[in-house]
């Protein structure tokens, strides 16, 4: 399934078109995390960058229509306490640090449109449309200290969890297997957003941009009380050719 839509990805990036201009695009990502149950609302923030090719498809004298393939990696850090069961009628509290990796794939599918402000020197640039994201890895790197000490990576896609560092013996380990598998919370791989953008065409050839995208699908999966999405703020700079 996920090389079908890696395919469908290509074709839609990649068309043969004689109006096709093309880009290539860097620049700096900083996604909130947002994680919401009926009780609470938690939020994180992840730097990221992103790196890519565009293409602009002339629809009409100035909108077009903006696709392309982007890379993005981003990561994030947290603390916090929490009480971990190691048995019947027996809880221990203690104290973790968390690290996040993701390496995602974007297909963006923007309406964009230039307003000319001098004469092929200056243009104000809008965009608004959803993009397509495909996870490539991501990847919870949770060391925990205190009461319990132990080091563990966890895969969120498939679940598979790696120690790092663990001095107890298989009783003890049998026990913790069993709650991180009670308290997976696995991901889709495929994400949802709708945002957009505006920006400065200078000379026609480079793009400054912000732009803003909101996540619209839940992240977990089969999971009916709790919602988790990726919103994202971005600043790139573009090179039209």
């Amino acid at each position: 399934m996920k090389h079908k839509l890696l395919y469908i990805m290509l074709i839609l990036i990649f068309p043969l078109h004689a109006s096709a201009q093309p880009g290539i695009r860097i620049g700096y990502t900083n996604s909130t995390h947002v994680l919401r149950t009926d009780q609470e609302k938690e939020k994180m923030s992840a730097d990221g960058m992103t790196a890519g090719l565009t293409y602009d498809f002339r629809l009409h004298k100035d909108t077009y229509l903006r696709t392309g393939l982007m890379y993005g990696f981003q990561w994030y850090s947290d603390s916090y306490s929490q009480d971990v069961s190691l048995g019947p009628d027996k809880t221990s509290g203690i104290n973790a640090n968390e690290h996040l990796i993701e390496h995602n794939l974007h297909l963006p599918v923007f309406l964009r449109h230039e307003i000319e402000m001098i004469p092929q020197i200056l243009s104000f640039t809008m965009s608004l449309g959803p993009t397509i994201s495909y996870g490539l890895s991501s990847e919870t790197e949770i060391a925990m200290f205190g009461a319990l000490d132990a080091g563990f990576r966890y895969d969120n896609y498939n679940g598979n969890m790696e120690y790092t560092y663990f001095p107890y013996d298989d009783a003890v380990k049998e026990v913790m297997n069993e709650e991180f598998r009670k308290a997976a919370m696995l991901q889709k791989r495929i994400d949802l957003s709708m945002g957009g953008s505006i920006g400065l065409n200078i000379i026609r050839q480079i793009e400054l941009e912000i732009g803003y995208d909101l996540g619209l699908m839940n992240r977990y999966r089969d999971q009916k009380d709790m919602f988790y999405r990726r919103n994202s703020f971005r600043f790139t700079l573009s090179y039209i050719f």
